[in-house]
């Protein structure tokens, strides 16, 4: 088992490190269910025009839904059903790849390729420098640096989180002094594009976007920026949602698209990347959708079902694949969906509206509240964060 591998998801699944907006004390409430939906009165309208009038967002009345926050929706290129099958085989270039990230090779830093899931993993005590990869598309490099970072940073010692910062709407500006230098937010965040848009160019097959950061000081004062992305197609996000916890009220079971994340020291060098959950490509288009439901429809197919609960604040919404995996290993345990990328998967992505909504608990990512409205149908899925 492959010890890099797993500290990063354990990482992902304990933290869940994604900023939110905070949320009125009297607009709050906790509830777990399904609800499901199909309207006779939905208003479905071309993409465009769809993406016009969702900048109108905050004109749209609900009884239970409240959107007072400030957020942008994607803005996507075209919609539709799709197909994706995750990479096969990917480890087979494996050491070519590792040539490319770590250089002059020690051959004593790789160790035994016969894992449980077939890959390769190189960890150099002299240098520092870690590289793991899997047959599924995912890879991951670190510094020596890294290796500090991957237990849980909060809980290491060796850093102290000291803000989260949301980037999927306009932020404002912050600065950091390091050794006589300001750091911008603004211009690590352009770097962490940069090096993030080099990294997919080769090694995945998704756009990433920067949707959080957590800033990180060690004991002598130094920063650390931890950025994590949503992956998209075509400017349709992948859903990446927790519910693992409310898996008994779901109608079908998808596939979580795990956030990818790199990590920029105060030089705005790149300490840590990786493209959780490896590499998902594109296969097809099943059907193209000249129109899909209305911002302002979508939220009220989930108000309609929400009637009988108390109000929620909605602090963002957007334009969302949802994967249903439609072939693959078959697997024992239900909550092994949730992180199901195993090689040679494929997937159906169905577009949905996402609703982004405040409960009463902490809005880490695995206790998130949300709700998913079907783009073409107005069914509606609804998740309680625990």
């Amino acid at each position: 088992m492959r010890k890099k591998t797993g500290l990063i998801l354990l990482l992902f699944l304990l933290t869940g490190l994604t900023a939110c907006a905070k949320v009125p004390e009297n607009k709050q409430v906790k509830q777990t269910g399904k609800v499901t939906s199909q309207s006779d009165n939905i208003q479905m309208d071309t993409l465009s025009k769809v993406l016009e009038q969702a900048k109108k967002y905050k004109e749209i009345t609900c009884d239970n839904l409240y959107f007072e926050q400030e957020f942008e929706v994607n803005k996507p290129e075209e919609i539709g059903l799709l197909a994706f099958k995750q990479k096969e085989h990917f480890h087979k270039d494996g050491m070519e790849i590792l040539r490319k990230f770590i250089g002059k090779i020690n051959p004593e830093a790789i160790e035994d390729k016969n894992f449980t899931i077939p890959g390769l993993q190189y960890i150099d005590k002299k240098d520092g420098k870690s590289f793991s990869i899997e047959n599924n598309g995912f890879l991951f490099f670190g510094t020596e640096e890294a290796d500090k970072w991957l237990s849980i940073p909060d809980e290491s010692g060796e850093y102290t989180r000291i803000d989260q910062i949301s980037l999927d709407s306009a932020y404002e500006e912050e600065t950091y002094q390091w050794k006589g230098t300001t750091l911008k937010l603004s211009e690590m965040t352009e770097e962490a594009q940069k090096y993030a848009d080099g990294f997919t160019k080769e090694y995945d097959s998704m756009d990433w976007k920067p949707s959080s950061v957590n800033i990180y000081t060690n004991k002598e004062g130094e920063y650390f920026f931890e950025y994590l992305f949503t992956k998209s197609y075509k400017g349709v996000h992948l859903f990446y949602g927790d519910y693992r916890y409310s898996m008994k009220y779901m109608k079908e079971l998808y596939v979580s698209v795990m956030q990818p994340f790199l990590v920029l020291d105060s030089s705005k060098e790149m300490m840590i990347i990786d493209n959780l959950p490896g590499i998902m490509d594109y296969v097809e288009t099943k059907k193209n959708y000249d129109k899909i439901l209305t911002l302002e429809s979508a939220a009220k197919c989930l108000s309609n079902k929400l009637s009988s609960y108390k109000a929620y604040n909605v602090y963002h919404a957007n334009l969302e694949y949802r994967l249903v995996r439609t072939k693959g290993g078959e697997v024992d345990d239900p909550g092994f969906y949730y992180c199901d990328w195993a090689a040679g998967n494929e997937y159906e992505a169905r577009p949905c509206w996402t609703f982004y909504l405040s409960n009463d608990l902490s809005k880490e990512l695995n206790q998130r509240t949300f709700a998913m409205v079907d783009c073409i149908t107005g069914e509606v899925e609804f998740v309680s964060g625990r």
